[in-house]
C-alpha cells in the first residue's frame, strides 16, 4: 500500500465518522422536517465532491467520463435510498424498517452467484440465515407504542431494500469495468 492510498483510506474513514456524528447531532437539534435532513445531506455531498476534486488535483489523477457518469448515478441511487428509507421510517415502525432494509446486504451476494458465477461459502449462508433469524428476535412484539405497518410503509421498505442492495452490485460492476473484467 502506498502512502497516498493509506492517506486516502484514513481520510475516508475520518470523513465517514465526521459525517455520522455530525448528522446525528444535527438530526437531534435542528431537524423538524424531511427537507432539513435533505439540505444537510446535500451539503455533505457538496463537501465530499469538493474533497474528491481536491484529491484528484493533488494526486494528478484524471476522472474519466465512465467514472463521472457512474458516480452521478451512484449518487442519485444513494439519495433515492435515503429518501425511501426516511419515508419508510415516517410510515412505519423503526425496528421493522431497520431489519427489513438490512436484508439489502443479501442482494450483492445473490447477484454474484447469478451474474458472475461466484460461489457462496458456508460462512455467507450462516450470515444470511442470521439476518433472517434476527427479524424474529430483535423486535419486541409486546410493545404497543410503535407505529403500525401499512401497505405504504411496506412499499417504501421494499423499495429501500432493493435500492440499497443495488449499491454493492454497482460497485462490483464498476470495479470489473475499471479493471478489465468486462464492459
Amino acid at each position: 500500500m502506498t502512502l497516498i492510498q493509506f492517506l486516502l483510506i484514513a481520510l475516508s474513514v475520518a470523513c465517514g465518522v465526521l459525517f455520522s456524528s455530525t448528522r446525528s447531532r444535527f438530526s437531534k437539534k435542528h431537524v423538524t422536517e424531511l427537507s432539513d435532513l435533505m439540505i444537510f445531506n446535500s451539503l455533505c455531498a457538496v463537501v465530499a465532491s469538493v474533497l474528491l476534486g481536491l484529491v484528484t488535483l493533488i494526486t494528478n489523477n484524471e476522472i474519466n467520463s465512465f467514472t463521472l457518469v457512474f458516480g452521478l448515478i451512484y449518487g442519485v441511487m444513494i439519495t433515492a435510498g435515503s429518501l425511501t428509507a426516511l419515508m419508510a421510517f415516517k410510515f412505519g415502525p423503526l425496528s421493522y424498517t431497520t431489519l427489513i432494509t438490512a436484508f439489502a446486504m443479501v442482494i450483492p451476494s445473490v447477484a454474484g452467484v447469478l451474474f458472475w458465477n461466484e460461489s457462496i461459502k458456508p460462512i455467507k449462508y450462516l450470515g444470511m440465515a442470521m439476518i433472517l433469524v434476527s427479524v424474529f428476535f430483535a423486535v419486541d412484539r409486546k410493545k404497543t407504542d410503535e407505529k403500525k405497518t401499512s401497505l405504504k410503509w411496506l412499499f417504501f421498505c421494499i423499495l429501500t431494500l432493493f435500492i440499497n442492495g443495488s449499491y454493492g452490485v454497482m460497485q462490483k460492476r464498476f470495479y470489473m469495468r475499471e479493471n478489465g473484467g468486462g464492459t
